[in-house]
């Protein structure tokens, strides 16, 4: 689970505007581990050992899709909204499975005219697709095939693997003999795979693999991901792999000197964060955003409760109807804020 820079984001938003921010108080659990063990312990423990006056109507997070889609299976029990800096898997969006969840970033399926525009400016025709099993890593593939074939690039296979066979679903790929490979697996596979297919020659100037930033990100490794060591190859194997490989990701951050709703520049915030001496993460922006919309969206509640002489201090985990109405503010947002989304979406 990813909770970046802790109190240095929250911080930055309670002193741009007392007002959106007034009676909240954040608790942040940072971690680097894309492990959905890990984050529903860390949930639990948040949920249960917290006094009755500090309850949680919000759950920021995570970075790592697969992780970020178990929490937002679970949040809709506690009427807890859950609002994603990082997660970019396409099928978070289905808000029949997951109702309580929101993220500040863009799902990767609106990179697809991107990925598009990329293959056919280096002339390349013929692609196949990888993907791992399960809807949060196969939806991202079968949606950008269905585009792919409507641009005439054909898709020679979609290759599924599961995390005891890709050894031998690399080898299936590799006897198709295609070299324009587009992935979609998880994080923690991901050194594992590109081991593998170092051992296969399946690398260098006679390939591409094209994939979503959030393979890499959600490391949280800094990018070098290919120096943690998994035992079968080397990191000098590993980094050899990175030759032929493309990510397609959101920039981070508004391009130009755009003002924000918080009065902050994109430049002029990450002059802020770093003043407060915390290690930046690639995703402050985002949640830069997250925690603002959260502050913005409480507040408007909040006028909107004391109408009725009602207010969100009678919040608890039951009040279905608050949280309801608390969704209904963060979906209405429009704002501009210092990453590249103005608007909270599923």
């Amino acid at each position: 689970m990813q909770i970046v820079n802790r109190g240095a984001i929250c911080g930055l938003v309670g002193n741009r505007d007392r007002h959106a921010s007034s009676g909240v108080s954040a608790d942040l659990a940072a971690g680097q581990l894309c492990d959905s063990g890990v984050a529903v312990d860390r949930f639990f423990h948040a949920l249960y050992s917290t006094r009755k006056k500090h309850l949680m109507p919000f759950l920021l997070g995570t970075a790592c899709s697969e992780v970020t889609e178990t929490l937002a299976k679970i949040v809709p029990y506690w009427n807890v909204i859950q609002v994603s800096f990082g997660s970019t898997a396409p099928a978070l969006s289905d808000s029949n499975e997951f109702p309580l969840f929101l993220r500040t970033v863009a799902p990767d399926s609106s990179h697809n005219p991107a990925r598009i525009a990329l293959i056919k400016h280096f002339g390349w025709d013929t692609v196949t697709a990888l993907s791992q099993t399960g809807d949060m890593y196969s939806l991202a593939v079968n949606d950008l095939v269905t585009e792919l074939e409507q641009a005439n690039i054909t898709c020679t296979a979609t290759i599924t693997f599961a995390e005891n066979d890709y050894k031998e679903q690399l080898r299936t790929l590799k006897e198709l003999d295609t070299r324009i490979i587009i992935g979609s697996f998880s994080p923690r596979l991901a050194q594992r795979v590109f081991c593998e297919a170092w051992k296969l020659g399946m690398h260098g100037g006679d390939y591409a693999w094209i994939l979503p930033g959030e393979t890499i990100d959600a490391l949280g490794i800094k990018g070098d991901w290919w120096r943690a060591g998994i035992g079968e190859c080397t990191t000098s194997q590993l980094s050899q792999t990175l030759d032929g490989l493309i990510i397609v990701k959101s920039h981070p951050t508004v391009v130009g000197n755009e003002t924000s709703a918080s009065g902050l520049t994109s430049k002029k915030f990450t002059s802020e964060l770093n003043n407060t001496g915390v290690a930046h993460s690639k995703f402050a922006g985002q949640t830069y955003d997250a925690v603002w919309a959260m502050a913005l969206a409480l507040a408007e509640t909040e006028v909107l409760l004391n109408r009725r002489n009602e207010s969100m201090v009678q919040y608890t985990h039951t009040r279905r109807d608050l949280a309801k109405l608390l969704l209904e503010q963060l979906k209405d947002l429009r704002f501009i804020g210092v990453s590249v989304s103005p608007t909270v979406e599923g």
